[in-house]
């Protein structure tokens, strides 16, 4: 377990299945019990694979967890909260760093619970191209799954409440 402050300000790294870097960004701690971390963040820059660097336009509250195969991300924006999930390992801190491996398949939420999952044949290509196991297969089936359920209950992290909460604690933290 690696332990840091609430407020404190760490890198978020993401990887492809291969080991190489995917994308990295920060974000300041909210939240960490020994499952769940939780982080805000708000205009951070975002560092591709390739070096391209570009800036979110908006707050984030990012909600991850040390058991579940994916991550959430949920944007505020003008017209409500939107939400970006990641189907991937479960998060873990590599050297002072939050860390998982992108696993391609993400669900997109709009605030009128719109639900689109994206990126299903990149998932069936990258199966093949990194060879993923059948363990880590079967357990991002279950993962979308998981995360489908979830978001039709309207259960946290998918509460526009909860999120604001957490981005009222953020402001709080470190201003905005």
């Amino acid at each position: 377990m690696h332990y840091r402050h609430i407020g404190d300000r760490f890198d978020i790294e993401s990887y492809k299945y291969d080991g190489k870097l995917h994308r990295r960004w920060s974000g300041n701690l909210l939240l960490a019990d020994g499952r769940r971390i939780i982080c805000g963040n708000d205009r951070v820059a975002v560092t591709e694979a390739d070096g391209t660097t570009w800036t979110t336009r908006e707050p984030a509250i990012c909600f991850f967890d040390r058991r579940e195969w994916f991550n959430v991300i949920a944007m505020l924006r003008e017209d409500g909260v939107h939400f970006y999930c990641n189907i991937s390992t479960p998060a873990e801190w590599r050297r002072g760093t939050l860390t998982y491996v992108d696993l391609d398949l993400d669900v997109r939420v709009t605030p009128d619970g719109e639900v689109e999952v994206l990126d299903k044949e990149e998932f069936r290509v990258n199966r093949e191209r990194y060879a993923y196991p059948l363990k880590v297969v079967t357990q991002a089936r279950r993962a979308l799954g998981r995360l489908l359920r979830l978001i039709q209950a309207r259960r946290p992290p998918f509460d526009p409440d909860v999120v604001h909460r957490y981005h009222a604690r953020f402001v709080r933290l470190v201003g905005s």
